[in-house]
């Protein structure tokens, strides 16, 4: 087994999801002259003005989407010993495709133009959860071939993950998450913002914070599942 691409494939999804969260964080605080805040402010605005570090910050963010592909495209096509579940890998290549180009909208699209925003945070939800219970069916039938206690503990790992996905997704909260907060002043004036959380915006971060534990738990345990 090439175990140096397994370990490219893993350095560079942690590389790249580090980058985008530090060169954003960086633009935002230059550019906004304040910290972010996760719990009321939505991906797209870690990078709202697309221009030098914010672009990096996408880039590298769409970096880690195609890592997170790469791996599982490269199960099929370069190790044989997973050809016996050809399919499945393909269906999970597949869905790790349609989750990071859904990803890629989220933390691209601006909720003022509220449709396609919504049409991405939802498609991004479905196939991250659709993902992680496909991935945890493919450990559970590689559990068998190679080793039993690994393939078991990151089948209930990739299960776990679309249970919390799923809870999300059930949220009622989200029916009502363009709600804003009303406060008055001492000089009776009425001013309005976003409640702390503000459910949608902390719901995509923690569905983005799930992808990535997603792909890195995959991808190491492929590695482990074939290498001990």
């Amino acid at each position: 087994m090439n175990v140096s691409l397994f370990s490219c494939f893993l350095a560079l999804e942690v590389i790249c999801l580090l980058s985008f969260f530090l060169l954003g964080l960086s633009s935002y605080s230059k550019r906004k002259k304040k910290r972010y805040d996760f719990l009321t402010l939505f991906p797209f605005e870690l990078g709202e003005d697309p221009k030098g570090s914010d672009y990096a910050s996408r880039g590298f963010f769409a970096s880690f989407e195609l890592a997170s592909v790469g791996g599982a495209i490269f199960l099929v096509y370069f190790y044989p010993a997973f050809k016996g579940t050809m399919s499945l890998s393909l269906l999970l290549g597949l869905l790790f495709l349609l989750r990071g180009i859904s990803a890629v909208g989220v933390i691209s699209i601006p909720t003022y133009t509220y449709k396609p925003h919504l049409a991405f945070a939802v498609a991004h939800m479905g196939f991250s959860l659709i993902s992680d219970i496909v991935a945890g069916l493919f450990f559970r039938d590689l559990a068998s071939a190679y080793n039993d206690t690994i393939g078991n503990t990151f089948m209930i790992i990739m299960f776990v993950l679309a249970l919390l996905l799923a809870i999300l997704m059930l949220n009622p909260k989200l029916s009502h998450w363009a709600e804003l907060k009303s406060e008055m002043s001492k000089d009776g004036s009425v001013t309005t913002k976003r409640p702390r959380p503000f459910v949608l915006a902390l719901t995509e971060w923690i569905c983005i914070i799930l992808d990535a534990i997603a792909s890195i738990a995959a991808l190491l345990g492929f590695f482990l599942l074939t290498t001990i």
